[in-house]
């Protein structure tokens, strides 16, 4: 277990994550109100009508019941602030709080929000695709904030995290190992498992697949891809930027890799989801490859400049005397 503290990775373009932190209150707000909930059937199909139900938006496959887009559509984005405990709570708003500032500085405090719905739906259909007739309600903001990681990953995989792990051991990991390791153990557990889990794993794998994808498209003009290691020095960073060949295939990897295993697993894999998939690679890989042009283009510039010779600017007053 790997619980994040705190990312060397401050805040450039906002001067507060003032989406973040107000997703992160209702979220408490609502846990509050489910609290208060009497334990009886009243209470519990409050909940349930809030919660996202994939035979509610799909239909049975008996007929008996019709989908409902509508309400399908409503019932994701209010399922995304709901918990089904403490430690459900906690664990997603400590990750939205470690790295959710860093999306939102990226793409700006409006469309951070759209990117957060956006992850949360797609995340809530990756889950319910594996499943078009479940019964089974799906809470928590565990699929959004899994696009919160994929987007974070793209951004800043060089970028060092705070962790903690048992017996409060704290030390510090670089963002592509962690994250990397976390949507392995999802994917692992995603496609050994065997259905009875509580817990929506591919909801997580669609959300972190959404996030990764939308992030080049959500960003503000001039937040490179694979491109900071914040709070290192300049000549680290240098260093940092001669393996971005590296980073950028490992990433893709983990972006394109680990759906396509889910897809196929599931027979769900069809022509166009997969062209999407690739398209979104091939973007990732121009965009920083362009971005690597431009950058060792200006150092190239850079170094011609000083290893030219410096011209005089002092006129010659004095002419040579003859003799």
């Amino acid at each position: 277990m790997l619980l994040p503290i705190h990312d060397r990775n401050p805040v450039v373009h906002i001067r507060f994550q003032i989406v973040t932190c107000l997703i992160i209150v209702a979220c408490v707000l609502v846990f509050i109100w489910e609290l208060s909930l009497p334990d009886t059937t009243q209470g519990k199909i409050a909940i349930f009508r809030l919660s996202f139900v994939p035979a509610r938006l799909f239909g049975l496959a008996d007929g008996s019941l019709q989908p409902d887009i509508l309400w399908g559509v409503g019932a994701i984005a209010s399922s995304l602030f709901l918990h089904s405990g403490f430690g459900h709570l906690f664990g997603n708003m400590l990750f939205l709080w470690v790295f959710g500032d860093n999306i939102e500085d990226a793409t700006g405090h409006r469309r951070f929000i759209l990117f957060y719905l956006i992850c949360g739906m797609v995340a809530a259909g990756a889950q319910a695709a594996t499943n078009l007739h479940d019964v089974t309600p799906m809470i928590g903001a565990s699929g959004a904030i899994s696009g919160i990681l994929g987007g974070y990953l793209v951004l800043h995989p060089h970028a060092r995290i705070l962790v903690m792990t048992y017996f409060f051991l704290t030390f510090r990991i670089r963002a592509v190992w962690l994250i990397g390791l976390w949507i392995t153990y999802q994917a692992v557990l995603g496609l050994v498992g065997d259905g009875t889990s509580q817990i929506a794993w591919w909801a997580h794998i669609g959300g972190f697949a959404a996030g990764a994808a939308l992030i080049p498209l959500f960003r503000r003009p001039g937040v490179l891809l694979f491109d900071r290691d914040v709070g290192e020095t300049a000549g680290h960073r240098q260093r940092v930027l001669a393996r971005h060949q590296t980073t950028q295939i490992a990433v893709v990897a983990l972006v394109l890799g680990v759906p396509l295993m889910g897809f196929w697993l599931f027979d769900l894999l069809t022509m166009p989801p997969a062209l999407v998939l690739l398209g979104f690679s091939i973007y990732l890989l121009i965009q920083n490859l362009r971005a690597q042009a431009a950058h060792d283009k200006t150092r190239q510039d850079q170094s011609a400049a000083k290893e030219s010779p410096r011209r005089s600017v002092i006129p010659r007053i004095f002419g040579r005397g003859k003799h």
